[in-house]
């Protein structure tokens, strides 16, 4: 970009204000200062010159203020166009042909605080290329070690890596992968999700003002985007009997999956339904009370999900709090045994769920050995085809829970979003077909 149009562009969004010459004695400042100020629309995308005064202050001993961030990089701003002056943010020359970009940043960073890295990580952001975070390397090195040292492959990952950072989650991951050829056998495909989840969500984000979505899930309960798909406790959205079947089969609903739910055999009853959320509930609110998760408190009259996830991540990161839950509270003894089930019997994994039958959904997961099995999953208050509602296979992480002689999990379903070409869909069809060589588990006793 020549001197001519970044001025134009300048002048189109700034007052008019000549060039300046540096204050006798500030041209050291004026150098620091453009080093942070690029460093820091690299990392925020758009950051105020306040913040920018407040982070260069910290770490440095010559100390500076807005106004004269402005008068001392304007010059730099006319003459090199690496970053420009727009309201009262400095931002990334990505805007530069269109500044309503800078206002969606702006308006989606509000509310969410800055994250503020020490001077050496900060300046690391001068490169505009900078991987900022180990998943990534790990990703490229698993692609190469899988597939070859090749150019192809690392036009591969740099696509993939662009499609995660910046399109719509993994919705479309399938048919990319299938376009570089990327086909995995079943176990590592799961290695390879696994590398990108760590990877996404440790990268910094601009619109979380820096922060990594897994940061900001800790911080604010939530990430950039909707991460974590909560299943409903109340009934779901009625659907014509003569109407595709919101599953995905192609089906009419009523030959689909319309008749789980007339059966009412996918799901444990509506007593035992009452049960489960009655000592859930109880064990989730004692977690809470123990370990001060959450700052007020789950309100019983208001279930916040999040929150409730949040605790039952603290819940399965040490199960022996449903020791101390058992121990401290007089409990009937019917959920005292079904407390004790869970201490011991809880599986946690990625699965495929693959198939709906009368009496369960069919999730597709590993055994203790790392063999492939079935297993026969129940709902709680609906069947898992009326929560989830997504074309199979879909692939979500659970906890799966015993209940008395059934298989069900732990209320939530965290499903990672991906559209399944048809390599990917023949190559899970494989894994269904010879997983049925097995019976299908339906007491978590069966898995070994």
């Amino acid at each position: 970009m020549t001197e001519t149009e970044v001025k134009t562009i300048f002048d189109q969004y700034n007052r008019e204000m000549d060039r300046v010459r540096c204050p006798y004695g500030r041209s050291g400042v004026r150098a620091q200062l453009d080093a942070y100020a690029l460093a820091a629309v690299n990392l925020y995308g758009a950051v105020r010159r306040e913040d920018l005064v407040m982070i260069f202050n910290r770490q440095n001993e010559a100390q500076t203020d807005a106004e004269e961030v402005y008068v001392l990089l304007l010059p730099l701003v006319l003459k090199k166009g690496h970053y420009a002056f727009y309201k009262e943010y400095l931002v990334h020359p990505i805007f530069f042909d269109d500044f309503v970009g800078a206002d969606h940043l702006i308006l989606a960073q509000a509310g969410k605080p800055l994250y503020v890295p020490d001077q050496e990580e900060l300046l690391d952001y001068l490169c505009i290329d900078l991987v900022d975070n180990i998943h990534w390397e790990e990703t490229l090195l698993f692609l190469l070690d899988t597939f070859g040292d090749s150019v192809e492959i690392l036009i591969a990952f740099i696509e993939i890596r662009e499609y995660m950072m910046f399109g719509d989650g993994f919705s479309e991951l399938g048919p990319l992968m299938e376009k570089h050829g990327l086909l995995f056998e079943p176990d590592v495909l799961k290695s390879f999700f696994d590398l990108l989840v760590h990877a996404v969500n440790n990268t910094r984000i601009w619109e979380n003002n820096g922060h990594t979505p897994a940061e900001m899930l800790e911080i604010m309960g939530s990430g950039p985007d909707k991460v974590i798909d909560f299943p409903r406790v109340q009934g779901a959205v009625k659907v014509g009997r003569n109407s595709p079947c919101p599953c995905g089969s192609g089906k009419k609903y009523k030959h689909c999956c319309a008749r789980y739910e007339l059966s009412g055999s996918a799901q444990i009853s509506e007593a035992e339904s009452l049960m489960f959320y009655e000592t859930w509930m109880g064990l989730i609110n004692f977690v809470d009370r123990h370990e001060h998760v959450t700052k007020r408190g789950i309100d019983p009259y208001n279930l916040d999900q999040k929150l409730i996830y949040k605790v039952r991540k603290v819940l399965w990161e040490n199960p022996s709090l449903i020791d101390h839950y058992i121990r401290d509270m007089a409990l009937p003894q019917e959920e005292i045994d079904l407390l004790r089930s869970w201490r011991t019997k809880f599986w946690i994994d990625k699965f495929l769920i693959v198939e709906y039958r009368d009496e369960y959904a069919v999730f597709l997961g590993t055994n203790s050995e790392g063999e492939n099995r079935l297993y026969g999953v129940k709902g709680i208050s609906e069947p898992v085809s009326s929560v989830v509602q997504s074309p199979l296979p879909v692939l979500v992480e659970a906890v799966l829970l015993p209940f008395k002689d059934k298989l069900i999990y732990d209320s939530f379903l965290k499903p990672l979003p991906v559209s399944f070409g048809d390599g990917a869909r023949a190559l899970f069809e494989e894994m269904h077909q010879k997983a049925k060589e097995y019976p299908v588990t339906t007491r978590l006793e069966e898995i070994t």
